[in-house]
């Protein structure tokens, strides 16, 4: 939570830098409103400080709604692929627990916009300090769908956009490569945890460090159980 309310902050100031750091992630908030008006009471209607057009409501449900789709949309692609050659099993075997992707994305979405929009209507304005408590409470979505992979994205993109900002204004010499070697370091932490550390390590790590490997990375953990093993003995 604390890490999606920093990310949403960041992008919020980043949005107004001539260089914006591209970041992989499925929403981008609108820019801070310049516009200021008196504060408004409710949630009917449009503050006129609020970074959108139309109604507060439509804002808010229209972004749920799609990013609700697209997560349900994801899972169900996910499931019924690789069954679709016996289409009644791949419908079948659709459970309510594939809503949760969805809920995650809808509910992280819904949240944010409506705690960014009941600020700029108490406080007649909009300003980038509004994403840390709208970023915070989106967070709680996040236990719809607990994945690591997710929760580790605002973070990272967090870093992505101090980093690019230290480097436009000087603070980081052009000449020292910091995201090869912050890339570097990322990947030594995750082939660690593939071999030591298997029972938590997501597992999309080890199929990957499986395939890239060609099979090395199981070789090494095995080897190094044994000598565990041997070592206890």
């Amino acid at each position: 939570m604390l890490g999606s309310a920093l990310f949403f902050y960041l992008m919020r100031l980043d949005r107004d830098n001539v260089k914006r750091t591209p970041l992989f992630w499925f929403f981008t908030p609108p820019r801070v409103s310049k516009e200021e008006g008196k504060p408004v009471e409710g949630i009917h209607g449009r503050s006129e400080a609020c970074p959108h057009k139309g109604p507060c409501m439509n804002y808010i449900a229209k972004g749920a709604a799609q990013l609700f789709s697209v997560g349900l949309l994801m899972t169900c692609v996910r499931t019924i692929l690789p069954r679709i050659l016996t289409p009644k099993k791949a419908l079948k075997s659709l459970k309510f627990s594939h809503l949760k992707l969805g809920i995650f994305f809808g509910g992280y979405i819904g949240l944010y916009r409506l705690i960014v929009c009941l600020l700029c209507r108490s406080t007649g304005k909009d300003s980038a300090l509004h994403a840390l408590p709208a970023g915070f409470v989106a967070g709680a979505a996040f236990r719809a769908s607990p994945s690591l992979p997710i929760a580790l994205a605002p973070v990272t993109s967090s870093l992505q956009i101090i980093i690019s900002w230290a480097y436009q204004r000087g603070m980081i010499p052009a000449q020292w490569p910091l995201v090869e070697l912050l890339y570097c370091v990322c990947q030594g932490i995750l082939f660690h945890a593939r071999v030591m550390h298997e029972d938590v390590c997501p597992r999309y790590i080890v199929n990957l460090m499986h395939t890239v490997t060609t099979n090395k990375a199981d070789e090494i953990q095995s080897a190094f159980i044994k000598k565990i093993v041997a070592f206890g003995n």
